[in-house]
């Protein structure tokens, strides 16, 4: 690592690639600046000594502790230099937070050969031969060696569902040679409610058997997906870098050097010298194609009421445990328990009695999203005001779903429940005081009543002025129609309200995209639904949505949409331009629509 330097909040520094640098392989110089206000530019210097090979900028985001998150930038360049010696690194310029800043420069030492020990899981499987398979024998295809020995998998528990139903899938990465890997992309999943059944990613792999052989295997992505339409959605690639460490084998020439890969290696009883030289080879691997199909629900039998519930549920109502008297505010839990689309499930229908008003629900939802199906339950708390009755009957209420293991439409149903209400507490009145509170006028400063009655004076005079200025209006100068200008307020366009996103994209402010996108689709969908601020949520939204008998295909991409923009704003950005301008197009169609 460079020298650290800081300049406000921001940090930056270099650093280059860990281990031995070898003549003739490449490494990376990284230039980084950590949670500047703005991104940052980068001037990169002249690498006269070496030969670059690639530039590219990169942004992630870091979760530390007591800080929260943590946006990094930097530039990557990818370095090589033939002779062995000691070299110096140039530093970058950077314009951080309005200003350049240069960052400071480095030696380096590269050295003539290593060989690079072995991955550092211990023990070893002595069932994946790492060291046998890294070898590269002459006339061996580079290709071939990587595609036995390195590929991803996309897993899904099923390739077709009902719309709403659950499916896990799962995205692996299989190695059985000698690499060095990060995750390029990992796959964007619009169309889908997405719910994450990883916490974090380990970098340490497990041992799997697949085709009778075991591999280190690396968990890339594992989630449940819940399809919010119907039709065929082909799943992105997840997508690896790769650098392989290969070693060549060659016959030991006369003067000590490797003869060239294409010879032949040639091992018998009495000439068995051969020679072992490292060599990196950079690859990405990704995993096919993954199609789902997610067919409508049956329309035979599907309830009046039915809400979109995928799984199986149970419905129960909680009341308070404690008397209840009149006036006091009451709070009943109606809670759908069980396995399905949890994420997805909104309020039952109650038909509440006569003289009981309630307030919009307060909604919970707690699920094992580490099982599948997912398991757990969703909870929506209605709160009224006790009315002077002696009971208050809650009717039963009603819960419909569709059952994919049945393939029938089933109902939940809670008991009925009588509330007893007893009499209103008498509140004891607060002790009277014995003494009399008198304003003391002579306690208020004698200027301040001539400055009232200046106030008084200067109003006086405007407002006769204003009264005297009409009336010349009426009875002088004839007044032209061509002064009358009528000001009618202006309904933003589809592209005003899309515009912040839009620039965003333009400059590849990934984040800010993401958030104006999102803030624009929660106002124009609000504002249809005649929501305030405070109410405009996936449920509230939803519901009122669905009321308005709004198609599905309509709620479905603004939900998806909604968990495309979260997703990206609290994780590492890895979507391509494609994946946004795809976003903004459908934005787009959500806008045009509810302008309506």
């Amino acid at each position: 690592m460079f020298n650290f330097a800081a300049i406000g909040q921001a940090k930056f520094y270099a650093a280059v690639s860990e281990g031995p640098l070898v003549a003739g392989q490449t490494f990376q110089v990284q230039y980084i600046v950590e949670d500047p206000k703005e991104p940052p530019q980068f001037r990169i210097p002249s690498f006269s000594s070496f030969t670059v090979h690639d530039s590219f900028d990169s942004k992630s985001t870091v979760i530390q502790s007591g800080t929260g998150l943590l946006q990094v930038y930097s530039k990557i360049v990818v370095l090589s230099v033939n002779k062995p010696g000691r070299y110096t690194i140039p530093g970058a310029k950077g314009f951080i937070d309005g200003k350049w800043q240069q960052f400071s420069s480095t030696k380096v030492e590269i050295v003539k050969d290593w060989i690079p020990a072995q991955p550092g899981y211990e023990p070893l499987n002595p069932d994946i031969p790492i060291e046998k398979n890294s070898e590269l024998k002459p006339g061996e295809s580079i290709e071939k060696k990587i595609a036995d020995h390195l590929f991803m998998r996309a897993i899904a528990s099923k390739t077709r569902c009902y719309v709403g139903e659950g499916v896990m899938v799962t995205y692996k990465f299989y190695s059985r040679i000698n690499t060095t890997s990060q995750v390029l992309k990992r796959p964007s999943l619009t169309g889908f409610s997405v719910v994450e059944m990883v916490d974090a990613y380990e970098s340490k792999p497990d041992i799997e058997i697949y085709n009778g052989q075991r591999y280190y295997v690396n968990l890339v992505r594992k989630v449940q997906l819940f399809p919010l339409q119907a039709g065929k959605f082909e799943l992105e690639p997840a997508q690896i870098s790769s650098t392989v460490h290969f070693m060549k084998i060659g016959k030991e020439a006369k003067n000590g050097s490797s003869d060239e890969l294409s010879q032949l290696l040639q091992k018998s009883g009495t000439d068995n010298s051969f020679s072992m030289t490292p060599y990196d080879h950079a690859t990405t691997v990704q995993s096919q194609p993954l199609t789902l199909e997610a067919i409508p629900l049956p329309e035979n039998g599907q309830p009046e009421n039915f809400s979109g519930g995928i799984g199986a549920f149970t419905l129960s109502l909680v009341t308070p445990s404690e008397p209840i008297h009149a006036g006091d505010l009451v709070k009943i839990r109606l809670i759908i328990n069980g396995t399905g689309n949890i994420p997805m499930l909104i309020p039952p229908v109650v038909n509440w009695p006569k003289g009981v008003d309630t307030a919009e629900p307060e909604v919970k939802e707690v699920y094992n999203k580490y099982v599948f199906p997912l398991q757990g339950y969703k909870s929506f708390e209605y709160s009224f005001t006790a009315p002077d009755s002696g009971s208050v009957v809650i009717p039963a209420a009603n819960f419909h779903y569709f059952n994919p293991a049945t393939k029938a439409y089933q109902s939940a149903n809670s008991n009925p429940v009588t509330l007893a209400i007893l009499p209103a507490v008498q509140k004891a009145a607060p002790p009277a005081s014995t003494e009399t509170n008198v304003v003391d006028d002579s306690s208020i400063p004698r200027q301040l009543y001539w400055f009232a009655i200046v106030a008084v004076l200067i109003v006086s005079w405007i407002v006769f002025q204003i009264i005297r200025g009409k009336g010349k209006a009426t009875s002088g100068d004839k007044v032209t129609t061509d002064t009358v200008v009528h000001v009618k307020e202006e309904v933003p366009s589809t592209e005003d309200i899309l515009r912040k996103a839009q620039q965003a994209l333009a400059t590849n402010d990934s984040k800010t995209f993401y958030r104006e996108l999102q803030a624009s689709l929660w106002k124009v969908s609000g504002d249809y639904c005649g929501l305030p601020p405070s109410e405009q949520n996936k449920l509230r939204i939803q519901e009122v949505l669905r009321q308005k008998q709004t198609p599905n295909e309509i709620i479905g991409n603004l939900i998806a949409i909604q968990q495309e923009c979260d997703w990206a704003l609290y994780t590492t950005d890895d979507s391509d331009d494609s994946v946004k301008d795809e976003l903004l197009e459908k934005s787009t169609v959500l806008v045009n629509y509810f302008r309506k």
